[in-house]
């Protein structure tokens, strides 16, 4: 499913133990392509990624609908922000799996297609947000310096200087 075809109204909440809030059904949809900002994973194990304005105005209105307040939003200067982690399925344009360095900074200036999950809403510091991770991501161009073909070097072979 797209982002566009979520229907908001039919989103349900419901409290959870510790001041988090559960989506209901599971919100998993694909968002539009973009280029990932900054200095790609951050520290935090998250990426941003650049949206267009009309994505963002939608992004708005989910958390608008949420209805919590103080809140935290995953938009900032254009992007919206993913948690990536070692359960994200990776796939190049012709839907092969691959496996990228998921280490701080790397997916630097590729352009991704992501499904993202948004299960729930947390609850930390007295401030509420939503959790967003990544599903599945398709790369789909590799930024110039990114690393390319297999790293792994034979038992015998010592790495290139």
């Amino acid at each position: 499913m797209k982002w566009s075809d979520v229907n908001l109204s039919e989103l349900t909440f419901t409290e959870k133990r510790g001041g988090g809030v559960k989506i209901s059904p599971l919100l998993r949809f694909q968002i539009p392509t973009g280029r990932v900002m900054y200095d790609g994973i951050s520290s935090f194990s998250s990426i941003t990624l650049e949206m267009p304005e009309h994505f963002i105005s939608w992004w708005y209105e989910l958390e608008k609908a949420l209805g919590q307040e103080p809140f935290r939003s995953n938009v900032s200067n254009g992007g919206l922000r993913i948690k990536v982690d070692q359960a994200t399925q990776f796939f190049d344009e012709s839907r092969k799996s691959i496996f990228p360095e998921l280490t701080e900074g790397s997916l630097k200036g590729d352009t991704l297609s992501c499904i993202i999950e948004v299960p729930s809403v947390y609850y930390y510091q007295n401030m509420y947000g939503l959790v967003v991770r990544m599903y599945q991501g398709v790369v789909r161009t590799r930024a110039p310096d990114a690393p390319s073909g297999c790293l792994f070097l034979n038992e015998d072979e010592t790495p290139d200087p």
